[in-house]
């Protein structure tokens, strides 16, 4: 018997092994919520502990949890803006800033591995591309190295 041969799964045993992995994937789907819940909440805390020990670099004041409250809130509206001009558009968006200073405006972006936060320029905010793969908007970044815009 050749080597691949060997190795190869019989056509008799793919349906059984493709039910037992399908049925595993559905009866572990609840646990995926509250996993992915868990996962934000943990990303949220560990954000806002970065912005209460990090200072301004323009106006030296702490961000705190207000600058990200900040940040949030710009991210929000200018979702629901671009969602009311364009209904029924599928955008594809990156959020590049996290806190915005309470007392200057400066942007940051955070830097979640090194757990801090970067001065991030108001050009490079968000990128988004349509459908088609177009950039656009007020906040349109620079170009993806893959060609999609």
């Amino acid at each position: 018997m050749p080597a691949k041969a060997r190795h190869e799964m019989p056509d008799w045993l793919l349906l059984p092994v493709g039910f037992v992995v399908v049925s595993a994937l559905l009866l572990t789907a609840p646990l995926w919520i509250p996993v992915a819940m868990l996962w934000g909440a943990r990303y949220r805390r560990r954000l806002r502990k970065a912005a209460e020990s990090f200072r301004c670099s323009t106006c030296g004041s702490v961000l705190g949890a207000a600058a990200v409250r900040r940040a949030d809130e710009e991210w929000e509206a200018y979702v629901r803006e671009l969602m009311r001009k364009n209904p029924g558009v599928k955008f594809r968006m990156v959020r590049n800033v996290h806190a915005i200073c309470s007392t200057c405006g400066t942007p940051y972006k955070y830097v979640e591995n090194e757990s801090t936060f970067v001065v991030q320029s108001r050009d490079v905010g968000v990128r988004q591309t349509d459908d088609a793969g177009t950039a656009g908007g007020p906040h349109q970044g620079q170009p993806s190295p893959g060609g999609n815009s």
